[in-house]
């Protein structure tokens, strides 16, 4: 409940293009895997960073999101207004 919160009230902030600095996998034993995404982005001439770590059952679909966010790669994010 609280993530349908977070989400529907992030959709009214502003959109900002950033990059990918690193994304790695990082396996902690049985249930504690996950991917590790470092990002950096500029609002309105401030440059931030922001981390997003993606849990994972399963090593090989942490594998394919690391392959697919490769270093210097630009995404999406919302920023804080």
């Amino acid at each position: 409940m609280i993530l349908l919160w977070r989400r529907a009230r992030s959709r009214r902030w502003p959109m900002v293009v950033g990059t990918v600095v690193h994304c790695q996998f990082e396996k902690h034993g049985y249930g504690g895997d996950f991917a590790l995404l470092q990002y950096k982005y500029k609002v309105d001439g401030e440059r931030s960073h922001g981390v997003i770590k993606k849990p994972y059952i399963y090593p090989n679909d942490a594998d394919a999101f690391v392959r697919h966010h490769p270093a210097d790669m630009e995404l999406s994010s919302s920023s804080t207004p």
